[in-house]
């Protein structure tokens, strides 16, 4: 016998052409979307091809994909594609349109964020989005999500979203303000080259921003300075605004040190938990709620309702709803006083609450409010009322009528709402057919159900729906299926299969098709069909459908192919192909072709006279493996000789090599094993890169820090953008030996872990104030990194000298005696901290924001430092990218090295910390390590350029934070893609480095 033609039993061979490779990753690529894996799913994402089948399959990972990195993978991928590839479609821009308004409804906060950006690259005029963008701006709980729609909304409605934006300006959180003060710029300067229709976008800018609170009068000031016009057209209360989210200081401005008094504290009155609810330092925010929640009278809580009228206020209306939750049906009382307010956020939520409670006697007054003027308390009153209606199998009439009104209402997700209440109450609807499409797709898919409608799916303009309207209509005309093969979506191509094994028979058997979810469908009807046991397939077809799918590039259509041999019927041709897909490399495969070879009755006798005919030695290696699962249990001798004989007269060296490994499974004594010899370095080029790296470690300098005696070089590396190891280790090459971590750096733990990088150095630390928790975050950190010691462990962010108190000072030396950390210090903003720790010699680590904008720390607390021997690690040398901004002195700004370059060269400062995005930041910020210092000429350079950097930046605080010649659209994306702002903190300190 002669193995089949085909692929390679192990895996499919790459062609040779590269026309053929290219096609080849297409597909696998295609392919590798399906996987069970969301990492595979999350690597395919960035490799497949954006034509019409990959942008389809990306629209299924965007919208349906169960993990939701890749999720925002595909709306990245969209987001950073040509313009140009909805041009001419399939898909079209508006089908693209229709995928984008269901994903920025995404749960996950990213996803929305990332859909955004898709949407100001691919996104014309339309209504529907355009309103759904302004609602996310002013209601969407994340403030990156917010942005991103104001940025969305400037580039799809251009100067008409004017009066959209506008109530941007009153978001709690300065990163909104300003991310609408960069839209509105944008419209003003990009969107006309005629001065006279700027001059009239500028007043229409003004005009709008007449009625606007303080805090947005002030952000309109700060884009008016930059106009004709002048700061002063805005009646603006200028002065410090106070940052959202603070929360209540208590006694204390350091939120660590406020959560160990209240952890301490026995009774602590509710109006001041309710008011922690709002706090960043999360420790804080859980304990104040754990507190609240065990409250014997809840009704006291009645203040907390408040936090759910703005959802764009941080930390504090998710902590409310985290807090109601628990409370449970103990809530009653907030819920009556929530129907009493009648306020849109503690209406909705109550309604939510007596949906699910037994309350009775609350349904009327939920029911009075069914017509309320904010329309999600409509959509929340009528959701609990249809909840309630099929809890009370519909026995209230009052609650029907009023859920049967809502059908009627102006807005779509209202209508919605009603009328999946009714379908799942099994009520049919009493509407007319012109009613169909006033409903969203959801709702229009179930209503295929009713006769009345099931016709209408077919030509709707969703393909969801088309899919629906095509397994639930029976009886469709031949036509109808055919035009649905042919439909360019894939969803409607798949339902168009579903019971109808011929189709499918011939979609695989053609080349038509590329989609593999497509092709997957087709082969599971095809399954379906055999174990039915009917004969819609001809016997010819079978086979040459089981040939095809053997070779096919996807491995669940290989592990179908397996399962389309017959058992009772297989002939020599199908036996081959089951062993050979024994060996196939997809686990999947190998199992399925198992599973019917175990079917095969007198398996073993097949394969002897297979063994005795086949030449392939792919195919007798498979044979040789299956037949020993068929040697007499217990006989080990007679088994291990017979592999021994058929070694002896075995000629093909590859079949010798297994039958000779197969017998050590049966006691066969292994050769000799020969001695390896001496691994010696590879000549050429690896040789030469250790070399160079050895001679660059060589020649960097490392500092004394202070008088801790560890020595570390002068640029510290953080992971908190998530550098991949391989460029850390770039950096360790370089010469940088201390890394910055946390535990959420989880590329800079694996790396950290690796026995070869355990001469790195590591700062750590925590952001808790009480010994209990300091002993946990030690703890964390050595167990995750697996140290038994670390170098540097710092108090991160203290903000108020209580946080050094002689307890936690004593905590520190006792970690430090025990051996667990080399030396201990703290991370601050205040220089009045700073100089007072320095004065008591009880603290040998101080790092500090300094830099050539920030050059407050050289006048007093340097000098005092180097001084008193107190080591100093300094972070925001580019003042979170501003300091690379140009300006009177640097008309594109100054190198990022010089930043380091210049914090490196005041006395006292032993290391600077970076965080570099890019592999080419750190590339750049490496130069530091071989000359760390700048001359006195240089930094005063640098100085005249830093003050210039920080009166915009005190502007900026003062109007925006604390209270071009490309098109618009170009302009809008490129803020997606730049650091045009301070860099957003990753964590609750900001990000010890600058932005590289």
């Amino acid at each position: 016998m002669t193995m089949p033609a085909g692929r390679s039993p192990r895996s499919p061979r790459s062609p040779r052409s590269p026309e053929a490779r290219r096609e080849f990753g297409r597909r696998r690529a295609l392919v590798e979307l399906l996987d069970p894996d969301p990492a595979v799913r999350r690597h395919a994402v960035d490799l497949v091809e954006l034509d019409a089948v990959g942008l389809y399959a990306l629209r299924e990972r965007l919208l349906d994909d169960s993990h939701g990195p890749v999720r925002a993978a595909a709306a990245e991928r969209l987001a950073r594609a040509a313009r140009s590839i909805f041009d001419a479609g399939p898909p079209t821009r508006a089908e693209a349109t229709s995928w984008l308004l269901d994903a920025v409804h995404d749960p996950l906060s990213s996803v929305r964020a990332l859909s955004c950006r898709a949407v100001a690259r691919h996104v014309e005029r339309e209504a529907e989005i355009e309103a759904r963008l302004a609602e996310m701006l002013t209601r969407d709980p994340s403030w990156r999500v917010r942005r991103a729609a104001a940025r969305a909304l400037a580039a799809v409605a251009q100067a008409a979203a004017i009066s959209a934006l506008i109530p941007g300006l009153e978001d709690p959180f300065w990163r909104v303000r300003h991310g609408v003060i960069q839209a509105l710029a944008l419209i003003v300067t990009r969107a006309t080259q005629d001065e006279a229709e700027r001059a009239r976008l500028r007043r229409e800018v003004l005009r709008a921003g007449a009625g606007l609170q303080e805090a947005a009068r002030a952000a309109l000031a700060y884009l008016a300075s930059g106009w004709p016009e002048g700061e002063d057209e805005v009646p603006a209360v200028l002065g410090l605004i106070r940052d959202p989210g603070a929360g209540l200081e208590l006694s204390d401005a350091d939120p660590a040190v406020v959560t160990a008094r209240l952890q301490a504290a026995s009774d602590v009155a509710p109006d001041k938990l309710v008011a922690l609810l709002a706090e960043s330092h999360v420790p804080l925010r859980d304990e104040a709620t754990r507190r609240l929640a065990k409250i014997e009278d809840p009704s006291c809580l009645g203040p907390a309702l408040a936090w759910l009228e703005d959802t764009r206020v941080p930390n504090a209306p998710a902590a409310v709803r985290g807090l109601l939750e628990r409370l449970g049906d103990r809530a009653r009382g907030l819920v009556e006083r929530a129907l009493e307010d009648a306020r849109p956020g503690g209406l909705a939520w109550a309604a939510g609450w007596i949906a699910t409670y037994a309350a009775e006697d609350l349904h009327p007054r939920l029911l009075a409010h069914a017509e309320h003027p904010s329309a999600e308390v409509r959509v929340a009153v009528v959701a609990a009322l249809g909840r309630l209606l099929a809890r009370e199998r519909g026995h209230e009439p009052e609650l029907r009528a009023a859920v049967a009104h809502a059908l009627r209402d102006p807005i779509r997700r209202v209508r919605d709402a009603a009328a999946i209440g009714l379908i799942e109450l099994g009520e049919p609807l009493e509407l007319e057919r012109s009613g169909y499409a006033s409903f969203g797709p959801v709702v229009r898919a179930r209503l295929l159900a009713e006769a009345n409608f099931s016709q209408l799916g077919l030509d709707d303009r969703d393909p969801r729906v088309r899919a629906v309207a095509l397994r639930v209509s029976s009886q469709l005309p031949e036509a109808a299926h055919e035009h649905a093969l042919a439909d360019a979506d894939p969803w409607v191509r798949s339902a168009a299969l579903v019971g109808r094994a011929e189709a499918a028979a011939a979609l695989l058997l053609g080349d038509r098709e590329r989609d593999p979810g497509v092709r997957r469908v087709a082969a599971r009807e095809l399954v379906r069909e055999l174990r039915r046991g009917g004969d819609a397939i001809e016997r010819s077809e079978l086979l040459a459908l089981r040939d095809r799918l053997h070779v096919d590039p996807d491995p669940w259509l290989r592990a179908r192919g397996a399962e389309l041999v017959d058992p009772s019927g297989c002939d020599d041709d199908g036996l081959a192909l089951l062993l050979l897909a024994t060996r196939d490399a997809a686990a999947m495969v190998r199992i399925s072709a198992a599973a019917v070879l175990d079917a095969i009755p007198e398996l073993g006798a097949r394969l002897e006279q297979l063994l005795a005919t086949a030449e392939a030695a792919e195919l007798r290696v498979a044979a040789w493996s299956r037949l020993t699962a068929t040697f007499a249990p217990g006989d080990e001798p007679g088994s291990r000789a017979r592999l021994e004989r058929a070694s002896a007269t075995e000629r093909d060296p590859r079949v010798v090599t297994h039958l000779r490994a197969l017998a050590l499974l049966f006691g066969a004594e292994p050769p000799a094993a020969a001695r390896p010899p001496a691994l010696e370095l590879e000549p050429g080029q690896r040789r030469r890169a250790e070399a160079k790296s050895t001679e660059l470690r060589a020649k960097i300098e490392r500092r004394p820090l202070g008088r801790t005696g560890i020595e570390l070089a002068p640029l510290v590396i953080s992971g908190a953008f998530s550098p991949t190891p391989s460029t850390l280790a770039l950096a360790v090459e370089h010469g940088v030996d201390t890394m910055f971590w946390e535990p959420r750096y989880a590329n800079a733990t694996r790396f950290l872990r690796e026995p070869a990088r355990r001469d790195l150095q590591v700062i750590t630390g925590s952001f808790h104030a009480d010994r209990r928790a300091l002993a946990q975050d030690l703890e964390r950190a050595r167990r995750r990194l697996q140290r038994d010691q670390l170098d540097i462990f710092l108090l991160f962010w203290v903000r108020s000298p209580a946080r050094l108190d002689p307890a936690v000072l004593e905590t520190l030396r006792e970690f430090q005696a025990r051996g667990w950390i080399r030396s201990y210090g703290f991370s601050t903003h205040d220089r009045a901290i700073a100089c007072a720790a320095v004065e008591t010699g009880d603290w040998p680590v101080i790092m500090t924001r300094h830099s050539a904008a920030h050059t407050g720390p050289e006048r007093e607390l340097l000098p005092a430092a180097a001084a008193a021997g107190v080591g100093v690690l300094s972070f925001s040398a580019l003042c979170y990218g501003r300091m690379l901004r140009p300006s009177a002195v640097f008309e594109h700004g100054p190198p990022a090295p010089d930043c380091y370059r210049y914090s490196l060269s005041q006395p006292a400062v032993s290391a600077c910390v970076s965080a570099p995005q890019r592999p080419a930041e750190l590339l750049e910020n490496l130069a530091v390590l071989a000359t760390p210092r700048i001359d006195g000429d240089r930094q005063d350079v640098l100085r005249a350029h830093g003050r210039e950097i920080y009166a915009d930046n005190k502007r900026f605080d003062r109007l925006l934070r604390r209270g071009g010649t490309a098109p618009l659209r170009e302009a809008i994306l490129e803020l997606f893609e730049r650091a045009s702002e301070p860099r957003e903190a990753a964590c609750t300190e900001p990000d010890p480095a600058a932005r590289r």
